[in-house]
């Protein structure tokens, strides 16, 4: 990918603008850099029970677990506004849920969205962390990290000169906080580019410099696979800066776990669909297998097989109401995606999260059901011809014994 500008506005010029454009909005000259490093992003949604407890305990039992665990070394003092954090929902991939949870949308679980993150460091000496796809470059065994519920962020400094990060380099803040969570008495769902993907980070990495000025983020060039170079201003030390980056982010990273997981939804029925229509046409073909042998070879095959027109009229039924469902979600895919994509465009950020979104963008942009509609229509003429051929057949035979009756009485 060539390089490009990601954002040009106000206060985020090119590096090509005169000198006094190159400023924070505060200053009159060219802040310096004060800090290099890399971050990683991800989506792992705190998950609830039904029966949650008030918002304010949720925070508390959080913090206890975050203070008890021996590998965070220092938890930001923070003030959670109960008001600020919402609840919602979203669900798992289909790959561990029964297909009727997946209609009745049962297999729906509650999520907690802070807008207020947890600001932590941990500190795990490199031969304890774990090996990513059999790597361990790990670059450093003290990460900041945010999380507010629904993103994760891990962040870690670098040289000046660095410019690709290590691929081991902040993956052990999932297992941190997984644990964390578990303490605490609440679930994680770790949400992946997609359900095979074994990063279950982004895919893009932040390389990030930080210069001295009131908070904003403003991005420079993409690098291509696996970088995007980002400009954050804000002072004082790494747990500030993450902080900055995960309120820059928020919105919009928020919209972006919503849409990969309405995404994956929209997926999971077409996949569901086109199980059933390779069903449907089985036993159709089944019923013209029967139908080519001779009425005593047959009559066995049909009796074992006499459930199967019962059959077809559920996997029909069934067939409907999953297309229903996949233009409701899709519905509910395409809001999320506009407001997503309003963000990124405005802000710049789109290819932060390019790589991500591409697989199911294009799926979803692509999926075509005319095959699964037409294969219902077709069995469906098929079993109407067949009742009203049957109900011709009833009748010829009632006129028929009508009229010998009548015969008979007369």
């Amino acid at each position: 990918m060539t390089e490009r500008e990601l954002i040009q506005g106000e206060h985020c010029p090119t590096p090509d603008s005169p000198k006094d454009e190159y400023n924070s909005p505060n200053n009159g000259h060219v802040d310096a850099p004060t800090g290099y490093y890399y971050a990683r992003f991800g989506t792992c949604m705190l998950t609830v029970g039904c029966d949650t407890p008030p918002k304010e305990q949720i925070v508390e039992r959080l913090t206890v677990a975050l203070e008890k665990d021996s590998r965070v070394s220092k938890l930001k003092d923070t003030t959670f506004r109960p008001e600020w954090i919402r609840r919602g929902r979203a669900f798992p991939y289909r790959g561990y849920q029964h297909h009727n949870s997946l209609l009745d949308g049962s297999d729906y679980f509650h999520t907690i969205h802070l807008f207020d993150p947890f600001i932590f460091t941990i500190i795990v000496p490199k031969k304890n962390q774990p090996k990513f796809r059999g790597y361990d470059d790990f670059p450093t065994d003290t990460y900041s990290v945010a999380w507010d519920g629904t993103t994760l962020i891990a962040l870690w400094g670098r040289a000046a000169e660095e410019t690709l990060p290590t691929r081991a380099g902040g993956q052990v803040a999932i297992d941190v906080l997984q644990d964390v969570v578990k303490a605490a008495g609440f679930d994680l769902y770790v949400q992946a580019c997609n359900p095979a993907c074994t990063n279950l980070f982004a895919h893009r990495v932040i390389r990030l410099t930080q210069r001295d000025g009131s908070g904003y983020m403003c991005g420079v060039q993409s690098r291509g696979h696996p970088c995007v170079d980002a400009t954050v201003h804000v002072e004082g030390g790494p747990e500030d800066v993450v902080c900055e980056l995960a309120t820059e982010m928020r919105y919009e990273a928020e919209n972006f776990a919503r849409f990969k997981n309405l995404g994956r939804r929209v997926l999971d029925f077409e996949d569901y669909a086109r199980e059933l229509v390779d069903k449907l046409l089985d036993l159709n073909y089944q019923r013209m297998v029967i139908e080519e042998l001779s009425v005593l070879r047959s009559l066995s095959i049909r009796w074992k097989r006499r459930g199967d027109r019962k059959e077809a009229k559920k996997i029909i039924a069934t067939l409907w109401l999953t297309l229903a469902r996949v233009e409701a979600t899709k519905r509910d895919w395409m809001q999320v995606r506009r407001r997503f994509h309003e963000s990124t465009d405005k802000r710049g950020t789109s290819d932060l999260y390019e790589i991500d979104l591409g697989e199911d963008d294009t799926a979803i942009a692509k999926q075509d059901l005319t095959f699964v509609r037409a294969a219902i229509e077709q069995y469906e003429t098929r079993i109407d011809a067949r009742t009203v051929a049957l109900a011709t057949a009833i009748g010829a035979v009632g006129a028929v014994v009508g009229a010998i009756a009548g015969a008979g009485l007369s």
